[in-house]
């Protein structure tokens, strides 16, 4: 929490922790898979024992244990099928408890764990609806990259998602740009008046862009026929000789 991330000290702490579990409370198995994911540490055989004992233990969490522990698996990296299985479940029976956060976390680390529970991502649609204006920026970005990546692509639902970004679009970083245009193209919904919020934003933060997102983008405004010259243009020159050299075949 503090930012204070020492390998050393983590790594110590994962191998007193992984044995003695099981005399953890829920909450605390939670904080221990926020902490090490949020300090980028994985530690596999921790989060392996972790992912036994939180199945087994569902039950005791806290809505907000729930989809953080959600949120640290996919930030990590370990895919868990029958620990994500078990906490889709869990979460479709107490999204009436979640707030913006917490839909946000579970339906970001759902998609980004290739986690694609048509039924959980229906339950987290539906229930986003009363919470558009609670979102934050990085929450607007991550939900519609999710719903868009998990193959949610309604129109009513994007056009929601269209008018909540728009309201809060000057708050948006180069990622959430990148992945706000990726996630429109992916649903083939062009909002022609968002794409053009979007292009000024990002001319406005350009140099902030990774080679990912400036790929992205250029992706989406090109799926959807949004032949926004001066944002092609700025995109071109940022991708220098070096950047072009990162990229893979498909980018």
């Amino acid at each position: 929490k503090s930012g204070q991330t020492d390998a050393a000290l983590f790594a110590a702490l994962a191998t007193v922790a992984a044995p003695r579990l099981d005399s953890f409370k829920a909450q605390e198995l939670a904080n221990v898979a926020w902490a090490f994911a949020t300090a980028g540490h994985t530690e596999p055989a921790l989060f392996k024992a972790l992912g036994e004992m939180v199945e087994v233990r569902l039950d005791e969490f806290s809505v907000q244990g729930l989809t953080n522990t959600a949120w640290a698996f996919a930030k990590v990296g370990v895919v868990d099928t029958p620990l994500f299985r078990a906490m889709g479940r869990m979460a479709q029976q107490r999204v009436g408890a979640f707030n913006a956060q917490d839909l946000a976390h579970t339906a970001w680390a759902f998609a980004k764990s290739n986690q694609y529970d048509a039924e959980l991502f229906a339950v987290l649609a539906k229930a986003t609806e009363r919470y558009w204006d609670q979102f934050n920026a990085q929450g607007l970005a991550n939900t519609v990259w999710a719903f868009a990546k998990a193959g949610l692509l309604d129109t009513a639902l994007f056009e929601a998602c269209a008018a909540a970004i728009a309201r809060r679009l000057s708050e948006f970083n180069a990622q959430d740009l990148a992945n706000t245009a990726w996630a429109f193209a992916k649903a083939c919904h062009l909002d022609a008046h968002l794409f053009e919020q979007v292009s000024r934003a990002s001319l406005r933060c350009l140099a902030e862009f990774n080679t990912q997102d400036l790929v992205n983008t250029a992706w989406a405004f090109a799926k959807l026929g949004h032949a926004d010259r001066p944002l092609f243009a700025a995109v071109a020159r940022a991708l220098s000789p070096a950047r072009l050299d990162e990229l893979n075949a498909p980018q």
